[in-house]
């Protein structure tokens, strides 16, 4: 009698947990493309003159659609030195292809770790995806 009590009382704690489990993993799904990476090239330097020399800079974004759906244009927001700037990606991508582009940037407003948030999503089958919390 106490193993059967035992057995219902875990198999009601396991449940509960996974249903505690479940709206944080949705919620981190949400999101139809995913962000990898994010890196800064170029900057500007000092030659021997101390002349000002600029090198051309990039914001390079590796991402990933995770929808259903080819995903046909993305925008992204990124936020450096009190500066927001939008970048539109237009292009068919994939579910599961992770895409690697690069963006020009002013070197001299863009830091080494600016933040990149997915501002809206475009999908091949009409609908649009727009994230709420972004700037």
């Amino acid at each position: 009698m106490n193993s059967k009590l035992s057995a219902v009382l875990l198999g009601a704690t396991m449940f509960a947990a996974g249903v505690a489990a479940l709206p944080s993993a949705a919620a981190a799904e949400t999101d139809p493309i995913q962000i990898e990476n994010v890196h800064t090239s170029g900057s500007f330097y000092q030659d021997a003159y101390h002349d000002m020399n600029v090198l051309p800079a990039s914001l390079e974004i590796t991402f990933e659609n995770h929808s259903n759906a080819d995903a046909t244009d993305v925008v992204f927001a990124i936020e450096s030195n009190d500066f927001i700037y939008r970048f539109n990606d237009v292009e068919s991508f994939a579910k599961g292809v992770q895409i690697h582009h690069s963006f020009p940037v002013d070197p001299f407003s863009v830091t080494a770790k600016p933040s990149v948030q997915v501002v809206q999503v475009s999908f091949a089958d009409g609908t649009v995806w727009q994230n709420a919390d972004a700037p």
